[in-house]
């Protein structure tokens, strides 16, 4: 969760490059259930459209197949 809330304070402050890197890093480290929200989450949608935000909410509602 600290990822993402990280991401949402540096969109907060007009730094879209490291509110990716940070959504990216809290979701590599299984960093909580709130990156589930990416593709709903208003706070975000000065996001919509970049191709690497793009690409990390295909990765967060891609269908979990079993191990």
């Amino acid at each position: 969760m600290v990822g993402y809330c990280r991401a949402l304070l540096y969109l907060s402050l007009n730094s879209k490059d490291e509110a990716i890197r940070l959504a990216e890093q809290g979701f590599k480290e299984r960093d909580g259930s709130n990156i589930s929200w990416i593709k709903v989450d208003p706070l975000l949608d000065s996001l919509h459209g970049d191709p690497r935000f793009e690409a990390l909410v295909q990765k967060v509602i891609a269908p979990k197949t079993p191990n």
